[in-house]
């Protein structure tokens, strides 16, 4: 066993219930990549598996024990992926740091263009007929998306636009909010 390997009494159990840890399923729809590798990151360290999220050192390293606690991991990584991105990234004989790396350098190579996109559905956001708070709540969706993605929005950028979607019947409210002073609450 080595220095970084649980001893045996801290064995770490692939029946553990993921989704209590990683309360997340990993979607490329939802770019949801950096707070799903915080909390499994997390979850692996706190369990003594987190070696299996970094390239094998050690070929010899490779032994049954390290083979079982990789396939833990790599249950774990399956079990909180969306069954799309699961197809994606599922391949045969792959060890949990390939499977991780696969996931970084997919949603790393994403991340620019999704930025772009929700920016443009942000500047382009109306209410429609729907209501306020399911308004709000689009709104709030793409701005946590784009803090996700490390393109996160103003407050001052994102009332602008919530008040830009709002219908002609809602002007009384956006000319209240614009002539405030301050316009933001600081």
């Amino acid at each position: 066993m080595g220095i970084d390997d649980p001893t045996p009494s801290e064995k770490p159990s692939p029946s553990i219930k993921i989704k209590h840890v990683v309360p997340l399923v990993l979607d490329l729809d939802q770019m949801n990549f950096d707070l799903w590798q915080e909390l499994f990151e997390t979850h692996c360290i706190g369990s003594g598996l987190d070696q299996h999220l970094q390239p094998l050192k050690d070929k010899t390293a490779a032994s049954s024990d390290w083979a079982r606690h990789d396939s833990i991991v790599k249950s774990w990584i399956y079990s909180t992926l969306s069954t799309s991105l699961l197809q994606m990234v599922l391949k045969k004989k792959m060890i949990a740091y390939g499977l991780w790396n696969s996931l970084e350098t997919l949603f790393r190579e994403n991340k620019e263009s999704q930025a772009h996109q929700l920016e443009t559905e942000l500047r382009n956001i109306a209410i429609w007929d729907s209501s306020v708070s399911t308004y709000c709540a689009r709104i709030k969706k793409i701005d946590d998306q784009l803090e996700n993605l490390g393109a996160p929005v103003s407050d001052l950028n994102l009332v602008s636009h919530l008040l830009s979607g709002l219908s002609s019947k809602f002007s009384y409210i956006a000319i209240t909010i614009r002539h405030t002073e301050p316009f933001l609450p600081s």
